[in-house]
């Protein structure tokens, strides 16, 4: 399931990370997983506030 901004609600990957994951290199499968644990952060402070 999706949010209004194609984030996965589950992974907080964008609708086009995970499309083109099995393409992407582990350094590139690295920054997209941090940026995912930004948003998963930034979720959480939004959510609690």
């Amino acid at each position: 399931m999706f949010d209004q901004n194609d984030i996965c609600v589950g992974c907080y990957r964008h609708l086009s990370e995970i499309i083109g994951w099995r393409d992407k290199s582990e350094t590139q499968k690295k920054e997209i997983l941090a940026c995912c644990n930004q948003r998963k952060c930034k979720s959480i402070t939004n959510s609690s506030a």
